[in-house]
């Protein structure tokens, strides 16, 4: 089966200081999601940027209305025309160098382990899912808890109660 292609561009070069194996760690953590959602890979495209802190607050005061850098942004591509022959972009995944690096020491955990987490965290928001809400937010840190752990990456939510599905609500 085809795997779906995911596009790693490195717009701070930084990043290949703090961590050389960004990019790969990057393509796996994004390619996990896909797998253990059973997202349709067949011409399937994700683009990830490596970016400075810069660039990533300038897109968060454009697009959300917030001017300050953020660690993670996901730009859904979900609903947008398909164009037949053409591959399918599940959408974008942008992280900030600085702040992910300042997170990963306040965290205690290395530089990649964190970045697999936003990559899987930026993965769900391009397939729906959010946090705004208690509820959401229980189902989507499962799904990231889950995906982590086949990655060999501890639960970054703690000790909290996983919630898998909506059904465990009723």
């Amino acid at each position: 089966m085809p795997r779906a292609s995911v596009i790693v561009s490195v717009k701070e070069s930084k990043w290949l200081e703090e961590l050389p194996e960004a990019v790969a760690v990057c393509i796996e953590a994004a390619r996990e999601v896909i797998e253990v959602e059973n997202v349709p890979q067949t011409g399937l495209e994700v683009s990830i940027v490596l970016a400075s802190d810069g660039l990533v607050k300038n897109l968060n005061r454009d697009w959300r209305g917030k001017n300050t850098a953020t660690d993670v942004l996901s730009f859904s591509n979900c609903g947008e025309n398909y164009i037949q022959g053409r591959p399918m972009l599940l959408g974008d995944v942008i992280v900030a160098l600085g702040v992910a690096v300042r997170d990963s020491g306040l965290q205690g955990v290395t530089l990649r382990d964190h970045l697999c987490h936003l990559i899987v965290h930026g993965v769900y928001h391009l397939l729906g899912y959010d946090h705004l809400d208690t509820k959401a937010a229980e189902i989507m840190e499962a799904c990231e808890t889950k995906v982590l752990n086949r990655l060999g990456i501890r639960d970054p939510y703690g000790d909290k109660i996983l919630i898998t599905s909506m059904d465990d609500f009723n």
